[in-house]
């Protein structure tokens, strides 16, 4: 059985230690070492968790706004570095391929242009961008166009053509929007 005895000390002016009281334990003869610990080890186990859940929280916290940082900083170098200001939506494209056999290719294509498109006293650019870019696809072979090399080659065969014939587009990129080989 633990009995507590408390012994009240005078306090030290200005000592911040008066608050405090003091007690004495004294044990009798009967009593366990190990009940006197097991009711600090309930107290110990609530605040090792406590401190573990405050870390968790606090490296999620961090994690998170790491996270958002980077792509914050992703989106910028997009679109700094990318000179793409306007993209162009063209409509299908549905093309016999050349080569052995009957095939096809059915493609949607929107470009990256460095400007927006103006309408000028010669009307739309887009019947010269269809007709330039049927023109590429029309020599491709359809072996080709499965592999991703092929389809790369193809995006950059497309600008390549499209610089050459219609620069005043300012033609930075091709994205294929829908791809479709039918052999």
């Amino acid at each position: 059985m633990n009995l507590l005895i408390p012994l009240h000390f005078l306090p030290k002016p200005f000592d911040s230690s008066f608050c405090e009281p003091r007690h004495i334990a004294c044990t009798s003869t009967g009593v366990d070492e190990s009940e006197k610990n097991s009711a600090a080890a309930p107290r110990r186990s609530s605040m090792t968790i406590a401190v573990g859940l405050v870390l968790v929280i606090a490296l999620g916290a961090v994690g998170v706004l790491a996270w958002k940082r980077a792509a914050r900083q992703a989106t910028n170098e997009l679109t700094t570095s990318g000179g793409v200001e306007a993209t162009l939506s063209l409509d299908t494209f549905v093309v016999n391929l050349g080569g052995e056999g009957r095939a096809y290719l059915r493609i949607g294509i929107a470009l990256g242009l460095s400007h927006p498109v103006e309408k000028n006293a010669n009307g739309s650019p887009v019947p010269l961008v269809r007709d330039t870019i049927l023109s590429v696809l029309t020599s491709a072979k359809p072996d080709q166009l499965l592999g991703a090399e092929g389809k790369q080659q193809l995006k950059t065969q497309i600008l390549e053509a499209l610089q050459t014939r219609a620069p005043q587009l300012g033609v930075e990129d091709v994205y294929f929007t829908e791809f479709l080989v039918q052999m």
